[in-house]
């Protein structure tokens, strides 16, 4: 078939599909069908003319535009073949997966290279997938026509000019960040010129492992957002363009921007709505690396496998992992972090002391739910767990401990309760005591005074716990006070035990409060003590308090018969809930006003005579009762008169006022 009369050039990175739009305008046609309709006879043409493959339709179309086979196949996206497709051999042409994969057949252009250029074209890289930017001027590429708003068509007469007549040229594209056009430059240099990309893989393993993390990005929200505010990018609408701009960013990053990203990848909620294990943290990255790795491509397995090694927390990391199958047990050694079924095999301990002992902070570790089942997986610090074994090994026990301190077992586990004896660990069924906290009990007895002769109101400890153990006076009560200076104490002499600590009884009945409080910080204030202060100058009953617990204004814990409630929550309730008096003062009202606004349905007692039968006084919130002074009406406008009336307390001012 002989060429046209009429021919447009190809120009450098121009698409065959522009080609031809050209070559048609030239020769006066209306649509490029009419070129195409020539080729139709040698075989099939596509319907996205810049993936044709057919070898008859590619010879019969060069010879229309006066090309050479060759000469259509560069203008097509098959020239990237060899960059594209992942295989042992040359590849020739890009298959269909590698097609939808990376390229877009939906039409996108840069305005600005249209409106700079004198023979307006489309280039084949704006049609790449993992660049939907244009690298020259910075812009994002459009898909849609700013005058119609729809879709830009393939099958419009001339590349600048939508169907609809409207000039893409003259349309103002966003500027993007400098950093994403730089990130872009490097995905884009690799495909044309194949440079590398990542460190031992090559060009068509990078370009997958690029297309696996733009996945990956799209499936993690904070990661994303996170981009658009730090690249200032408002058009939320191009998410997928999003993803393509982070997959870049990480891998002209790489290594420390992959580690960037799976640190908050693998904490992204997933499978099952839990974030444990390999397969629900990493999705199937880990398994795309391997597979990379088993082809020859070592560059993402080794980076994986080096964040796995040494900042991953959440889960087991063992020769289960394909990842790890092939690789030396060395490797496994120099982790920094070990599953905490392995931490209980190092401890001889099981495994929910190991939990344990990462909850207290014994340990360093991280914990995490497995399933709804109360199981968790967890890592340990294998720091952590070294300065442990070797604190077990240079530890005191409990018999050994009693025996220093001179005082029985029961005294020295008490004394680990109240964590007087400090850094000490329960492991093996056996407390493991520090021989530095032990050290610093006998410091302070040597610092004491000495006393010279036994006076009448001077007791030892043990004397002055049976004494005054009803108050709360025991061992570990009297150690935090005189360490705290608060108790003052002597020694008797030469005395390097407890059990020569003399204290007075007349600096003891002193001390009496600070000994309740510490009491009620470790146990909480029963009820029958707390009925009696909750309230300064109006007590309350103990049946009332129990009212309260199973309504839910007061939390209290049991043991056995006995209901405690801590000091903590007792600071909450005094400043959440107030008695009526309390709110007279805050309203500058009479008791009767309150009541009055109460049948109004101003204000509301969570207990009292209108909600609780039986209830002698009546308890607001304190929220609801200064809610009063800014929203009632009434408060506002006779704010002196009120206050008069409260003054005197007068009745009639009262009712006036109300």
């Amino acid at each position: 078939m002989s060429a046209l009369p009429a021919r447009a050039p190809p120009i450098e990175g121009e698409s065959l599909l522009s080609v031809v739009r050209r070559a048609a305008l030239t020769m006066g046609y209306e649509t490029t069908n009419q070129i195409i309709n020539l080729s139709r006879n040698a075989g099939a043409v596509p319907f996205w003319l810049n993936e044709l493959q057919t070898a008859t339709v590619c010879r019969r179309l060069a010879d229309l535009l006066g090309l050479t086979v060759s000469g259509v196949t560069q203008l097509t996206i098959h020239r990237y073949a060899q960059s594209l497709v992942l295989t042992d051999a040359a590849p020739l042409a890009c298959d269909n997966r590698t097609r939808l994969r990376y390229f877009n057949p939906q039409t996108r252009v840069c305005p600005q290279c249209l409106a700079e250029s004198s023979t307006p074209f489309e280039k084949l890289i704006w049609s790449f997938r993992p660049v939907p930017v244009c690298i020259h001027h910075g812009l994002l590429l459009i898909s849609r026509c700013p005058g119609c708003s729809r879709q830009i068509p393939n099958a419009r007469p001339q590349n600048a000019e939508c169907r609809c007549g409207h000039r893409l040229d003259r349309h103002c594209s966003e500027q993007l960040n400098s950093e994403i056009v730089r990130s872009m430059g490097v995905t884009t240099a690799a495909l044309e010129s194949g440079q590398q990309m990542i460190p031992d893989t090559s060009l068509p393993a990078a370009f997958f492992w690029l297309e696996r993390m733009a996945q990956a990005v799209g499936k993690c929200t904070d990661w994303k957002q996170r981009l658009r505010v730090a690249w200032n990018f408002n058009d939320d609408s191009n998410d997928e363009a999003v993803s393509w701009f982070a997959a870049a960013d990480i891998v002209a990053k790489w290594p420390e921007g992959l580690f960037e990203f799976l640190d908050v990848y693998v904490r992204d909620p997933k499978y099952r709505h839990t974030s444990t294990g390999l397969g629900r943290t990493l999705g199937r990255l880990h398994r795309h690396a391997s597979d990379l790795e088993a082809l020859g491509h070592d560059g993402p397995a080794c980076a994986m496998r080096t964040y796995l090694s040494g900042r991953y927390s959440a889960g087991h990391i063992n020769r289960k992992v394909c990842l790890f199958r092939e690789v030396t047990p060395q490797l496994m050694a120099t982790q920094d972090w070990m599953p905490k079924t392995l931490a209980a095999v190092e401890l001889q301990v099981s495994v929910a002391t190991v939990s344990r002992l990462v909850a207290d902070g014994v340990l360093n570790g991280e914990l995490h739910q497995a399933g709804h089942n109360g199981k968790s997986v967890g890592v340990v610090s294998r720091d952590s767990l070294i300065r442990l074994k070797q604190q077990l090994d240079s530890s005191m026990t409990l018999s050994e401990a009693a025996a220093r301190l001179g005082i029985d077992r029961h005294r020295v586990t008490e004394l680990l309760r109240a964590d007087v004896l400090k850094g000490a660990v329960h492991v093996k069924r056996s407390w493991h005591i520090p021989i530095d906290s032990i050290d610093d009990v006998l410091r302070l007895i040597s610092d004491l005074p000495p006393m010279q002769k036994t006076r009448l109101p001077f007791l030892t400890l043990r004397e002055a716990t049976r004494r005054f153990g009803k108050s709360g006076f025991t061992f570990a009560s009297a150690l935090t006070l005189i360490i705290n200076g608060v108790l003052p104490a002597k020694r008797t002499d030469n005395g390097d035990s407890l059990a020569s600590i003399m204290v007075n009884v007349n600096d003891i009945e002193r001390c009496r409060s600070k000994i309740e409080q510490i009491r009620d910080d470790r146990e909480g204030v029963p009820l029958n003590r707390l009925a009696k202060s909750l309230f300064p100058n109006r007590p309350t009953k103990e049946r009332v308090l129990k009212k309260w617990i199973q309504s839910g204004l007061l939390n209290a814990e049991r043991a056995g018969q006995t209901w405690s409630v801590s000091r903590a929550e007792v600071e909450r309730f005094r400043s959440t809930y107030c008695l009526a008096a309390e709110a007279c003062r805050i309203v500058a009202r009479h008791r009767r006003t309150l009541a009055t606004w109460e049948t109004a349905g101003h204000l509301a007692p969570v207990y009292g005579p209108r909600v609780t039968p039986g209830a002698g006084f009546t308890l607001y919130r304190r929220a609801d009762v200064e809610r009063l002074i800014e929203t009632l009406p009434v408060r506002r406008r006779c704010a002196t008169r009120s206050n008069q009336a409260a003054t005197s307390n007068s009745p009639r001012k009262e009712q006036a006022c109300t």
